[in-house]
């Protein structure tokens, strides 16, 4: 009997651990809700997957008859350009319990790069996403005395008010990385803290 309880435990935990490995990006790009890709059909999306894992350029017109790409799709990773001023990217991380996190960063390209995440279980419902935007002080290695540099100091404040900060995701690792943008700072502001910018990097929790 013990035994039998033994083996019944052992086909669920199998189970399981097949239904974790089973989810595959390619499945999960398919089902997407066609509210968060409003002008990319379907069969937009099925075509996309055929022609990439077939070795095909995966370039389709959604409804505006605009090219969109899928550009990479591997087992837990995809980029996917939505225009030419914009792209998705989507990172599936399984869990334990049989259940995982999709992430998906959604990034604006013009006129400067700015980005989104939000998480997902694997049937596509909207998860509380524990990925927030950092704050810009995390976007620089600051000397001990940037206090007393009044310049240095007015210039991290005109960023405050607006910062642009992009994110994307490593095709082979549970991770993100944000980088920050000075683009629209002056010419003076952008030299000062140059010397300072740093890049932020989280592990998909």
């Amino acid at each position: 009997m013990k035994k039998r309880i033994y083996l019944t435990s052992l086909l669920m935990l199998t189970g399981v651990n097949l239904l974790a490995q089973e989810v595959k990006m390619r499945d999960l790009f398919a089902a997407m809700p066609d509210s968060l890709l409003p002008l990319v059909t379907k069969n937009n999306r099925l075509d996309c997957i055929d022609f990439i894992e077939n070795h095909l350029e995966a370039r389709v017109k959604n409804k505006l008859d605009q090219y969109v790409e899928l550009k990479k799709l591997t087992e837990d990773y995809l980029l996917f350009q939505t225009s030419q001023k914009g792209y998705l990217e989507m990172k599936y991380v399984p869990n334990t319990d049989s259940t995982g996190v999709l992430y998906l960063v959604r990034t604006c390209l013009g006129p400067i790069a700015d980005s989104s995440v939000k998480c997902f279980s694997q049937d596509w419902t909207p998860l509380v996403c524990t990925l927030s935007r950092p704050g810009v002080e995390a976007f620089f290695s600051l000397p001990a005395d940037n206090g007393k540099d009044d310049d240095l100091s007015y210039a991290l404040r005109e960023l405050q008010d607006m910062p642009f900060l992009n994110a994307t995701l490593s095709e082979t690792a549970p991770r993100i990385t944000w980088e920050i943008s000075l683009q629209f700072l002056s010419k003076e502001d952008r030299e000062r803290l140059t010397p300072y910018v740093k890049t932020v990097e989280y592990d998909l929790p």
